[in-house]
């Protein structure tokens, strides 16, 4: 069995810094309804000139959630979460910047997808489960 080498990529915990969740009045019979669940995200990184070796990441991602027959909406939420990453390695700031963004991201997205799945279930309604997402080409876009 080999040694586990400790990754000169590092993070503190990550804090969810705001939350959104709100409920809308069903007229319907949602378990015989379709639901259309859209998604979108905003993905930010600290300024690396500024900050240096250490950078913040947020991701803020909104869920909507609709009835496909009348449009009407079934639930929003809202959600924020930042974690604060350091490079221990000789890496160019650039780089881990880069780094920060695609990686950063997907931390973030796999502590939101565990609470909009909690936050649905304990609703009422199906547990929604987040996509996964290929930062590298949604960031780039």
């Amino acid at each position: 069995m080999e040694n586990i080498v400790k990754s000169g990529f590092q993070f503190t915990n990550p804090v969810l810094e705001d939350i959104q969740f709100k409920t809308y009045p069903i007229k319907t019979d949602i378990k015989k309804s379709k639901v259309n669940v859209s998604v979108q995200f905003n993905s930010q990184v600290s300024d690396p000139q500024k900050i240096g070796q250490l950078l913040v990441s947020k991701l803020a991602l909104t869920v909507n959630a609709k009835c496909t027959e009348n449009k009407n909406r079934i639930y929003s939420i809202k959600v924020v979460y930042s974690s604060s990453f350091r490079s221990n390695s000789k890496m160019k700031v650039e780089e881990f910047a880069n780094l920060v963004k695609v990686n950063g991201s997907s931390l973030l997205l796999s502590y939101v997808r565990t609470l909009i799945a909690d936050l649905t279930s304990r609703s009422g309604y199906d547990a929604f489960q987040l996509p996964f997402v290929d930062f590298t080409k949604a960031i780039k876009n």
